[in-house]
């Protein structure tokens, strides 16, 4: 390429137009030189390299985005109020004073908003159309059907949430009682009255019995803390616990007590002789 001077042809033939143009105007006409390492080509004008001329070879301006222009810079984009964070709005519902029933109503007010905050920005986005009425309508909605599966006894429940709001603060469970007494066994018979619980059914159990005789004078009772296990295991190895004892110290003609309907049944279908299984009172 460097022939007494630049050769032109070869210079457009191997190199873009603009290296090219920038050799010829700026390196003038060359000689050959037989010196080492001679440095020819340069990224600046005045010939020497440095730390800067890198950067400045290495920068390029990028050709303008006019779509870079358009996005939201500032505050929340389409929405006027007060500009409180999310975790304190979510809060604010949530660490409401309310009855226990309208609580667990206030903990999904919030989430149904942003559902359909969330739901409308996408509709409008692809090129819907979604009205504000539409979204409270939507809200409005979710609330009701929340409300009826949350309190499946409640009749007649208002489909608006002030309605909703006003029943759930006004609610007021009905309240039966009803008089339990223990009833003698028979002469010559054993009652064994077993009982289990779980707490939070599959958590913390325990399992208890007692044994009374006919005159109702209290013969054994025992109560121990089992693993951890649902109900109705709990009602099992308590009803378990108390049989096994009777048979292991001949109480024999026992009547068996318990609040499991299922054990009830359960024994109904063995039937052995020595064993009378009622529900207990409690249940009737």
């Amino acid at each position: 390429m460097l022939v007494e001077g630049w050769n032109n042809t070869l210079l457009h033939e191997n190199l873009s137009e603009e290296v090219s143009n920038h050799i010829t105007s700026n390196l003038g006409r060359m000689q050959r030189s037989y010196e080492r390492d001679k440095p020819w080509w340069m990224p600046t004008g005045i010939g020497k390299f440095f730390v800067g001329s890198a950067w400045e070879l290495m920068r390029r301006k990028t050709d303008k985005v006019d779509n870079i222009m358009y996005i939201w810079e500032k505050e929340a984009a389409g929405i006027q109020g007060p500009m409180v964070q999310l975790r304190q709005v979510l809060r604010l519902w949530w660490e409401a004073e309310c009855g226990s029933k309208l609580k667990p109503m206030l903990h999904v007010v919030p989430i149904f908003i942003i559902w359909q905050l969330w739901k409308r920005r996408n509709i409008v986005k692809h090129g819907g159309c979604m009205s504000i009425h539409n979204m409270i309508r939507e809200v409005n909605n979710n609330l009701y059907l929340f409300s009826k599966n949350r309190n499946l006894w409640l009749k007649n429940l208002p489909n608006t949430w002030p309605m909703i709001v006003k029943l759930l603060e006004e609610y007021s469970p009905l309240v039966c009682c009803r008089v339990v007494y223990w009833v003698h066994s028979p002469l010559g018979r054993y009652k064994c009255n077993t009982d289990g619980t779980s707490k939070g059914n599959l958590g913390p159990s325990s399992t208890a019995f007692c044994i009374q005789n006919g005159d109702g004078n209290l013969i054994f009772a025992e109560a121990s803390t089992i693993e951890a296990c649902y109900a109705i295991v709990a009602e099992v190895k308590a009803f378990k616990a108390g049989l096994k004892y009777c048979i292991e110290n001949d109480l024999l003609l026992i009547i068996m007590e318990t609040d499991s309907l299922i054990i009830k049944k359960v024994f109904r279908i063995i039937n052995r002789s020595f064993v009378d299984t009622i529900c207990s009172s409690s249940l009737l």
